[in-house]
């Protein structure tokens, strides 16, 4: 079909459908132009997503289109300022990365058109970009290289060259990731990427072809051809950096103008076949192993640029015209197959209804996959295609599928084969175990032999695992199988096939009687190095992958190609064995799995199956390969019965009796089990007793305490309510005082004092204690003297006399300052009394003392008649050296007792 796209004018993304052109003799599938009524719009750019199924088209003018080839719908990116290159990426391969004019690389998302990044650094445009490792871009123009991370979007490397000196091509090789250049010279300089070291050079004079138009490298990376304007490839393995040919193409082809590696299935990199654009506008499929070209692609303009899809169905040309062709590469680099053409008939009847469809199907199948072809397929490439290589392998056994027959042989299981097969092939995929578990009780029922057979889910689990989801052909094969490949290995079961093995050892005695001597010289027996590998099927000595191949060839050859791969393998491993000494090391070899060489492996199996001699060849007592007829299912007998059916009869004896045992251990487990449950139970209901009682007692004892607490706490709470009623009576009585004393003194600092401590109030009231003493003893003395002198003053007393009263006054005076001592413990109940009543009860103690003095003093007065008092310092002396202030040695007055005259007191203060 042809693709008109549309001129981009927004930048909405929308989907549309297409067709594909109906298969065509030249295999093209779509044409793709950008053409209006008013312009030509040329296409100059193509490349292909990874999964070869999405195509991109774009042109100098920055419009981009993205076909999907498998889903048939395009849809067009948002419009760029221009195109240079456009690539996918190889870190996120849903965005494109597209080199525009003035040098940056723009990274868009194919999904929604967004610009998700930018990779700037090149002065000028990018003419090509190469990955590496996924994460490593390498963008080249003709001025300079730039290595990029893809990941954080960093320049890792750039690469200046003189403006004299211009890059032609640069890139990263394959596999490898070490960066190739040719300069303008045509020098061809390779370095080792992250030490960026020169690893090789080629001088042009090694191709004698001095213009280089093109490189291209096979997806190992082992490969590199270099083609110029002539039509001469130069062909060099990267390995050793040597010159392997020269090709000269024919001489159609004048020049080249782009080559390209086809990537084809199971090449495993090894591309073969090289595209080749021709300076004429036509491709070339060009075989180099072979040197021949296999076809040619010519469209009706010329073609300028190609581009192969990476899985090598598809290629997009462009045309001078400026659109674009995809053709389908199936049919240019198939091998030719003969077929027989017929015209149909005019009277012929198309029917709407195919009948018969799938049997004319497998017919033109058979027609193909013969057995020669087969072979072909297998030599060239060494293996069939995964993807086909159930469907060869139902071929070459040639299932009969009879559907009626496996129906009537599930439905009649009558033996579970294999009871402990989980405890002894333990797998992880419980689906394969469950597929494996059917297939076993399938064969036990078709044969009942097979369940005594103890290696065989060993032997079958690995076709379990190729025929999956398809049961009746997995039944198929291994009945064929064991038909074919197993011929005489169950006559003197349960040993293992001593006249299979001796056929074995008749090989390696012709073929490498050296091993043989070496197994012999240490005792090791066939039983050792050629059984494990029949009765597992090499599935334990080789990998998944060469087990596959192994058993492609193994099908395909005649049934005695098996043993003949049993010598082999012993002979393509001899130098590992000839080391061997100890029984148990070669029994490890042989059930573990070893490197081996699958080609030469191979090749030394077809060796010995094609050189042996007839006298002692297995084919000789093996019968030819045959397959099951349709319609009902072989019987297999090649087994001892006798011993077997023995054997079988003890064993259903055994299993009767082990019935009846299990029963009655069954029985005995159960009583056993009763009686442990009662016992426990006993001991049980006994614990909990004994733990009740100890809670009892637990509980007694903490009730006990807790009374005693909350006795002991209501005796404390009586004190302290005690306390409180006494504490809450002095209060009241102090309240009740205080307001007295408020109401009788409303000086301020008098209430003051109230709130003093107690130590306070009695060192102020001994203190005024103390001063009232001094000043009554200052006043007494006074106080008498002028009595003396007023009563007589004609007779003033001498110093003799003075000294003589002041002694005896003196005396009286102690005598009443003892007194007061006396009376001070009294004072201690003043500590709680307020100030003003302290002095009231002073001045009633002063007044009594007064009262007694004033007696005294009237009995001593008369002891002095008539005598004057003379005006001395001794009778009043303020010196405090003459009047102490301690209690014991105070002198208040001359008198020799107490004074007739009343005392007063006069205030210190002065008022």
């Amino acid at each position: 079909m042809d693709v008109s796209v549309p001129i981009i004018v927004s930048s909405e993304i929308t989907k549309k459908l297409f067709k594909l052109k109906p298969s065509r003799y030249d295999g093209l599938l779509l044409t793709i132009h950008h053409s209006t009524r008013d312009r030509k719009i040329r296409f100059i750019h193509v490349c292909y997503h990874e999964n070869g199924n999405i195509l991109v088209s774009a042109d100098n003018q920055g419009n981009s289109y993205i076909f999907n080839l498998l889903d048939c719908k395009f849809w067009a990116l948002p419009k760029v300022d221009s195109c240079t290159f456009i690539t996918f990426s190889s870190l996120n391969p849903y965005e494109l990365l597209i080199a525009e004019k003035q040098g940056a690389i723009l990274i868009v998302d194919i999904d929604s058109g967004l610009v998700v990044g930018k990779l700037i650094g090149h002065k000028k445009s990018v003419k090509f970009v190469s990955f590496s490792k996924k994460k490593y871009c390498l963008s080249s123009s003709p001025y300079e290289a730039i290595v990029w991370n893809l990941q954080t979007r960093s320049k890792i490397q750039v690469l200046d060259l003189d403006k004299t000196n211009l890059l032609k091509y640069v890139g990263f090789l394959p596999v490898s990731g070490n960066i190739i250049a040719c300069f303008q010279d045509d020098l061809i300089q390779v370095w080792s990427f992250g030490k960026f070291e020169t690893l090789k050079q080629f001088l042009p004079s090694n191709w004698k072809n001095h213009t280089v138009k093109s490189i291209t490298f096979t997806k190992n990376g082992e490969i590199m051809v270099v083609s110029g304007y002539l039509s001469t490839l130069a062909v060099f393995h990267l390995g050793n950096w040597k010159l392997l040919k020269l090709i000269s193409l024919p001489d159609n082809i004048h020049t080249i103008r782009h080559t390209e590696f086809l990537s084809q299935p199971f090449d495993g990199g090894c591309n073969k076949i090289l595209v080749v654009l021709s300076g004429q506008g036509s491709i070339h499929f060009f075989d180099i192993e072979q040197n021949v070209i296999l076809s040619q692609l010519a469209s009706k303009s010329e073609i300028i640029n190609a581009v192969c899809s990476p899985n090598g169905n598809f290629m997009a040309c462009t045309l001078c015209s400026g659109e674009v062709e995809v053709y389908n590469l199936e049919q240019y680099v198939a091998s030719p197959i003969d077929v027989k053409v017929q015209k149909p008939s005019k009277n012929a009847k198309v029917s709407r209804r195919c009948l018969g469809g799938i049997e004319m199907v497998k017919e033109k199948i058979d027609h193909m996959l013969t057995n020669e072809k087969l072979k072909s397929v297998l030599k060239e490439y060494g293996e069939f295609p995964q993807t086909h290589r159930l469907k060869i392998w139902e071929k070459l056994l040639q299932l009969p599928n009879n559907i009626q027959q496996y129906n009537s042989i599930i439905n009649h299981v009558t033996l579970m084969a294999f009871k402990d097969l989980n405890s002894n092939y333990p797998l992880e995929s419980k689906l394969s175990l469950k597929d494996l578990k059917k297939l076993l009780n399938n064969i036990v029922t078709w044969c009942p032999f097979f369940a005594n057979v103890d290696y065989f889910p060993v032997f079958a689990y690995p076709f379990v695992k190729v025929f999956q989801n398809k049961p009746l052909a997995c039944f198929e094969a291994i009945c064929t199988i064991i038909l074919n490949w197993c011929q005489h290995w169950f006559e003197y079961f349960p040993l293992p096939p001593v006249n299979i093995l001796a056929m074995v050892e008749n090989l390696l005695m012709e073929h490498d009687p050296e091993l043989l001597h070496h197994f012999a010289t240490n005792d090791i027996t066939s039983n050792i190095y050629i059984w494990p590998l029949l009765e597992t099927a090499f599935s334990e000595v080789l990998t998944s992958s060469e087990w596959l191949i192994f058993w492609d060839h193994v099908l395909i050859n005649e049934v005695s190609f098996l043993l003949c791969a049993s010598a082999a393998y012993s002979i393509v491993q001899r130098n590992i064995l000839i080391s061997l000494k100890q029984s148990e090391e070669f029994q490890y070899f042989f059930h573990n799995q070893n490197p081996v060489d699958m080609k030469k492996f191979l090749k030394i199996t077809y060796c010995i199956l094609n050189s042996t001699s007839e006298r002692i060849h297995p084919r000789q007592y093996l019968q030819p390969f045959g397959s099951i007829e349709e319609g009902n299912y072989p019987l297999f007998i090649e087994y001892p019965r006798t011993i077997v059916e023995f054997e079988t009869d003890r064993m259903k004896q055994l299993d009767g009796e082990l019935t009846e045992l299990e029963g009655d251990k069954k029985k005995f487990m159960e009583q056993e089990k009763s009686k442990k449950l009662d016992k426990s139970n006993n001991e049980l209901q006994k614990e909990q007793s004994r733990r009740m009682e100890e809670l009892k007692k637990l509980c007694e004892e903490r009730l006990d305490i807790m009374e005693k607490n909350v006795r002991r706490e209501q005796k404390e709470f009586q004190e302290i309510m005690k306390q409180h009623e006494a504490t809450t009576d002095d209060h009241i009585k102090n309240i009740d005082i205080g307001e007295n004393r408020i109401k009788q003194q409303n000086d301020t600092s008098i209430k003051r004092n109230i709130n003093g401590t107690c130590s306070d109030r009695h060192r102020r009231i001994l203190e005024v204690k103390e001063k009232y003493l001094t000043q009554l003893k200052d006043l007494l003395k006074y106080k008498y003297v002028i009595d003396q002198v007023l009563k007589h003053p004609e007779s003033v007393p001498s110093d003799y006399d003075n000294d003589i009263m002041m002694r005896k006054y003196e005396k009286l005076v102690e005598h009443e300052m003892d007194k007061i001592d006396k009376s001070v413990a009294s004072l201690q109940k003043l500590k709680k009394m307020n100030m003003q009543t302290s002095l009231k009860i002073i001045d009633d103690f002063i007044t009594n003392i007064e009262d007694e003095i004033k007696m005294k003093k009237s009995e001593s007065l008369c002891e002095f008649p008539g005598k004057k008092v003379k005006n001395s310092k001794r009778v009043i002396s303020n010196d405090p050296k003459n009047y102490s202030t301690q209690r014991n040695s105070r002198s208040l007055c001359c008198c020799a007792e107490s004074c007739p005259k009343t005392v007063r007191f006069w205030d210190p203060t002065g008022s």
